[in-house]
This record gives structure tokens, C-alpha cells and sequence, in this order.
């Protein structure tokens, strides 16, 4: 894991949501994390670094912050999808 670099299948690069009651990481098979790492796997190599870029590194130039907030637009999208 390396907060400089984005690697890939390392779990800390990948997306996580956390329970707001508990502050505890949701578990891989929690109906959020399924859906979100759905769209995960979906994205390229660019899209996943520039999300690194901002959730890691909190880059804050527009356009890899356009690009995660496309990302997270997708993630609710996919998490609403599954709650009907």
C-alpha cells in the first residue's frame, strides 16, 4: 500500500464507505461495498489513479476532481440501483 502511488488489487487504493453510526469500514459483502467495487472494476487504469490522486493525496486540480466526483456520481447511482 502507498499513499504515493496507486497500485493495483491493493485494498488500500480501492474505494471504502464507512457506517456513519459506527465508523467502522463497511465489509466486503455489505450491499454499498458490492456496488461500488461493481463500478470499480468497471473503470481504467486513469480514472482509478486520479481517484488515488484525490482520496489519498488530495489533489485538488479540476480535472481529476472532475473525474472522481463522475466516479462517485456512478457509485450512487449503482448503490441506489441495488436498494430498489
Amino acid at each position: 500500500m502507498s499513499r504515493e502511488v496507486f497500485q493495483e488489487g491493493c485494498k488500500g487504493c480501492e474505494p471504502c464507505a464507512i457506517d456513519v453510526e459506527t465508523g467502522q469500514r463497511l465489509t466486503a459483502d455489505h450491499p454499498v461495498m458490492m456496488a461500488m467495487m461493481r463500478v470499480w472494476r468497471t473503470l481504467s487504469l486513469a480514472e482509478k489513479q486520479a481517484w488515488h490522486e484525490v482520496t489519498c493525496q488530495n489533489s485538488r486540480e479540476p480535472q481529476t476532481l472532475a473525474v472522481a466526483s463522475r466516479i462517485v456520481q456512478r457509485f450512487q447511482s449503482e448503490i441506489k440501483a441495488t436498494e430498489k
